[in-house]
């Protein structure tokens, strides 16, 4: 009995193993494939890319930039997901609250919009700091089509 409770024990402790490894190997092939961090923020200006284009001064320039940016952000992107969960609230009622619902999707709209203008402005500010030829390359890697999206080009013309 002890001898099949140890075998059952080494088997599970095998796959467990395996799992581990398994789940980290792919970790680590997301992280050196996209990056640290790279699906978050805005989803469509990637920052890591275009800050490897600049030097390490600038690269510290351009990061006290977004950290001022930054706090503002988080609390309209708090604020903007508690909206969200209300929405989702809203809608999932046996009766829909059409006045609740339009007011909590105006919300959100308006913190969208706050967002978007923090975003230009940072945009703007981080423009201003750089030199023309280290800003023209900055912003086109940071504006870059991912490369599940580089077709899309195509089908546009």
């Amino acid at each position: 009995m002890a001898a099949a409770k140890k075998t059952v024990l080494t088997v599970l402790f095998v796959v467990s193993l395996g799992l581990n490894v398994a789940a980290g190997a792919f970790l680590a092939t997301q992280w050196m494939k996209h990056g640290y961090g790279h699906s978050r923020g805005s989803g469509w200006f990637d920052r890591h890319a275009a800050l490897s284009t600049l030097s390490d001064s600038e690269k510290d320039a351009i990061d006290t930039l977004w950290r001022d940016k930054r706090g503002q952000m988080k609390a309209i992107y708090r604020d903007y997901r508690t909206a969200r969960q209300d929405l989702a609230r809203l809608l999932g009622q046996p009766e829909l609250d059409l006045p609740a619902i339009g007011a909590t999707q105006q919300q959100m709209t308006t913190y969208r919009r706050q967002i978007d203008t923090l975003m230009q402005g940072a945009f703007l500010e981080m423009a201003r700091s750089l030199p023309p030829e280290k800003r023209q390359t900055f912003f086109q890697q940071g504006f870059a089509r991912q490369k599940w999206n580089h077709h899309k080009d195509q089908r546009d013309d």
